[in-house]
């Protein structure tokens, strides 16, 4: 490669902001790479330099710029001037040196560059530094002159709209005299628009940094959880390749691995004698990586070894563009390749046997919510369905979805609750709240590495892109595929593993996880330290919640078997029964029913635990509401009309979430635990006598309030478990537990755990109760306490750890402190979230329980947690901190 005077000239300071140097001669392979300095791009640029493999030369301004410039009301230091001209004069004469061609034109793109990913948010300027010079130099690059002259006059319109706050009415027209539009910029700016290079590049670099401010940059920064102050972005200036110049040029986009099945091979697109935005803009449908291949076999196998080095070097599948000009291959960025869930999965389960990374590696770049859409959505095998058009399979998973066609209509639609399918020619940038909104992405153009496909797979949204068989007429709210017209609202249903459209709403299922899941599940059930186990009413439940990893139930909801026709009926009878003898009989109605559901439970969990929680809902919920059907309830049941209302009204509870529920139907009616407790004995008996394998019970008493409650209660159903148990000849363990769901239990647990074998947080009920807040009706006003600031989160999805927290670790270390040993666990779905999981570790409890499709996230979740918990015990250790 020809020298360079950047040559050994790496990290030069200038002045108090150090601009470093880009040039792939191999000479600064020890220069620094934070991508808090230098942005993700930056950083991955510095390490394709480093490599050897060939970039074109550049420099970074780090990210400390943008820090000075939202610091000093957006101004720029003031040596930045002198330092950008030095900067510009020597990148222009390596460039040239580099080059070595007097006629080709010097442009440059200016890029930002993150610590934190932000696709497509903020502004890049490509071709910077055209003017009347440079303009006559390109047009051996731009061989058609219209295009040339718009892109010219775009370019000009663009950096005096983004640069000076100049929209010019031009900006979307090709004019007939760019001497007019230059005129135009300069009336309403008071300035000449800039001719120099070093003028354009002050100007865009300016454009650059005011672009973090705009509407989809802060949508962006809202929906990922980044702080503007996390996001501060490095500048980068590169010298332009010319993937639309003569001979064997093009621009792609290519990765190291398949990012939709996950399988080792290349995988990309590219256009031909086009530069890269053509690509990425989703504006052309690209050639796949074959057609390279079989058309220019040393290009393709330079790109292919030229990948395999930056995968080795980040350890992760890569994503790289690229251009070739005139038979020349040069790298214009490197990422880590986004992928879906089950490509996820697979890749890292194979760099992990490849020994490219460890155990704790592979663990931690599992995101554990990839883990609930990686049994991704596919059609019924069974079902019949009409396929309208293919296009590219862009990120996986089936949805059926009624069509809109702008990316507000998409969130309109789904506040209002509607499943939608955003249909557009192609997304920009501007559409990702749109994306966002929607449950899936259907484009005419572009391919997998388009911005739709991109932002859908970070988003887990299937994804159908390149459907050249489809015209979407806007304006007039309307698809066309083929003969058949759809309008706004009508439904549809896209296969974004296959790349099908098809016809309406068709019957869609789950199917089993990938090979690589189970290789991964084992790797994580290694790290953790807290036990899984699974919300489950049926042997069914429980067999899933098995396959995926958990081990036990940790939530049994007795009610749910008597909510069908026949137990409602039989709790009927026994609310509406005048003795005990009455009630007790009314459960004999579903006494065999109900062993038999408990004993396949227990078959099915083959000796692992199962708390089973005894009768909780408030009474009035098993009963109508309308006069109507209190009438015929009354006839059905033989008893007078006025009889039953009134026995109806005397049940009905202003607040029903705080009434006569629980373990207080217990303590005024304590024959209906012990029939439950019982039959649960009974059950596992049972069981036991099936398999020959001993039941492990475990009985949690609901809502428990009072110490004095729970130790009432516990006395008289454990009369009943101990007496089945000595006459089952020990068929079945158990233990008797209470269920912390009120903030005095919570403050009280010390006193509670004296009488038992084990708590069990109740997260749902104990968020309602620590907050004063309904879940059923939150939805109602909690999004005005996000848009506000006041929320970040939804606290029934993620922990309130600040009050719901801070009362569980009182609970925990109170509960603690007067019996050691005493079993914690955590019901509910805050038990698969990470950052809740994370807080369920650091207090130290045994295990969590949340629904079977959850414990592949609740499991990656807890062995991250276990990882992070011990890293963070090991930075103390260092710094001589004891915990």
């Amino acid at each position: 490669m020809e020298q360079s005077p950047l040559k050994n000239k790496i990290s030069r300071q200038v002045a108090s902001h150090g601009f470093t140097f880009l040039h792939s001669d191999g000479g600064f392979a020890k220069a620094p790479s934070s991508a808090r300095i230098f942005g993700g791009k930056g950083a991955a640029l510095l390490k394709i330099a480093a490599s050897g493999l060939k970039t074109p030369p550049g420099f970074i301004i780090p990210a400390e710029l943008f820090t000075y410039y939202y610091q000093h009301n957006k101004t720029l230091p003031e040596d930045f001037y002198a330092n950008i001209e030095s900067a510009v004069a020597e990148l222009e004469a390596a460039g040239r040196a580099l080059f070595s061609n007097p006629d080709r034109p010097f442009l440059v793109s200016v890029r930002s560059a993150a610590a934190v990913s932000m696709p497509g948010m903020t502004d890049s300027l490509l071709n910077v530094g055209l003017n009347d010079r440079t303009y006559r130099q390109a047009s051996r690059y731009f061989p058609d002159e219209q295009a040339l002259t718009r892109l010219y006059a775009e370019h000009v319109s663009n950096l005096a709209y983004r640069a000076f706050g100049v929209r010019a009415e031009e900006e979307a027209e090709t004019p007939a005299d760019i001497a007019l539009l230059k005129q135009k910029v300069t009336r309403e700016c008071g300035v000449s628009f800039p001719e120099s290079l070093t003028g354009q590049v002050i100007a865009a670099v300016c454009a650059v940094l005011n672009s973090h401010e705009n509407p989809r940059a802060a949508f962006y920064r809202k929906i990922q959880n980044i702080s503007f102050e996390d996001s501060a972005v490095a500048v980068i200036v590169q010298a332009m390749v010319y993937g639309n110049g003569p001979g064997v040029s093009g621009s792609g986009v290519a990765l190291s691995r398949n990012p939709v099945t996950g399988e080792a091979r290349l995988k990309g697109e590219y256009i031909p004698n086009r530069q890269g935005e053509a690509v990425v803009g989703g504006r052309q449908t690209p050639r796949d990586m074959q057609v390279l291949a079989r058309e220019h076999p040393a290009l393709a196998k330079k790109l292919k070894t030229g990948l395999a080095k930056l995968e080795r070097i980040q350890h992760d599948v890569t994503e790289a563009e690229f251009t070739f000009e005139d038979g020349a291959l040069w790298f214009l960025q490197a990422r880590t390749g986004k992928s879906g869930a089950s490509a996820l999965l697979r890749i890292t389960a194979d760099l992990f046997t490849e020994q490219a990374i460890d155990e704790k590696t592979a663990i931690l770049r599992i995101n554990p919510q990839v883990c609930d859409t990686f049994l991704h959505a596919a059609p019924d095998p069974k079902a019949r369905f009409e396929v309208l058009d293919k296009g590219v399979a862009a990120s996986p998973g089936t949805v059926s979805g009624k069509i809109v066609f702008t990316a507000e209509d998409a969130s309109v639609w789904q506040a209002r609750g509607e499943s939608v399918i955003l249909v557009r020619n192609e997304t920009s940038s501007d559409d990702i709240h749109g994306v966002f909104a929607a449950a899936g992405v259907l484009t005419a153009r572009g391919g997998a590495t388009s911005h739709a496909a991109v932002a859908a797979r970070g988003l887990g949204r299937p994804c159908v892109t390149g459907a050249g068989g489809i015209r979407i007429l806007t304006g007039e709210r309307r698809l066309l595929i083929g003969e058949l017209s759809l309008k706004e609202g009508d439904e549809i249903t896209i296969n974004g593993t296959t790349g099908d459209i098809i016809a309406g709403k068709i019957p869609i299922i789950r199917p089993d996880p990938p090979p690589a899941f189970y290789a991964l599940t084992l790797l994580a059930e290694k790290r953790r330290r807290m036990q899984l186990r699974a919300n489950a009413d049926t042997a069914e439940e429980a067999a899933l919640a098995l396959r995926f990893g958990a081990r036990g139930v940790g939530l049994c909801r007795t009610e749910q078997i008597l909510f069908d026709e026949k137990g409602v009926n039989a709790v009927r009878h026994m609310i509406l029964a005048e003795t005990e003898r009455e009630r007790v009989a009314a459960f004999d109605a579903v006494r065999e029913r109900q062993i038999e559901t408990s004993a396949k439970m227990f078959g099915a969990l083959l000796g692992l635990p199962m708390t089973v929680r005894l009768l909780d809902p408030p009474l009035h919920e098993f009963f109508p509401d309308s006069e109507k059907e209190i009438k015929l309830l009354a006839e059905k049941m033989g008893k007078p009309f006025p009889a039953m209302k009134s026995r109806l009204r005397a049940l009905k509870e202003y607040n029903p979430m705080l009434g006569h529920r629980g373990c207080r139907i217990a303590v005024s009616h304590p024959e209906i635990y012990r029939a439950q407790v019982e039959m649960i004995c009974a059950a596992a008996i049972l069981s036991a006598e099936r398999s020959g394998v001993r039941s492990k019970v475990e009985l949690m008493i609901p809502f428990v309030c009072f110490a004095k409650e729970f130790e009432t209660l516990r006395a008289e159903i454990e009369a009943v478990a101990e007496a089945a148990r000595l006459k089952s000849h020990d068929a079945f363990s158990y233990k008797i537990g209470a269920m912390i769901e009120l903030p005095r239990a919570a403050l009280r647990a010390d006193v509670i755990a004296r009488h038992a074998d084990f708590i069990s947080f109740g997260t749902n009920d104990l968020t309602q109760t620590v907050l004063g807040v309904s879940r059923d009706d939150s939805a109602r006003f909690l999004t005005d306490y996000q848009r506000r600031d006041i929320l970040s989160f939804d606290p029934f999805v993620r922990l309130d750890l600040e009050g719901v927290g801070f009362m569980i670790e009182i609970a925990a270390k109170r509960a603690r402190s007067v019996k050691p040993e005493i079993e914690i666990g955590v019901c509910g779905e805050h038990a698969a979230d990470p950052e809740s999981v994370l807080f369920f570790e650091q207090i130290g409890a045994d295990y969590l329980s949340c629904s079977p499709y959850r414990v592949p996230s609740a499991n990656f979740s807890a062995a991250r947690a276990r990882i992070m918990a011990e890293e963070e015990k090991h930075k103390h250790k260092n710094r001589g901190v004891t915990l």
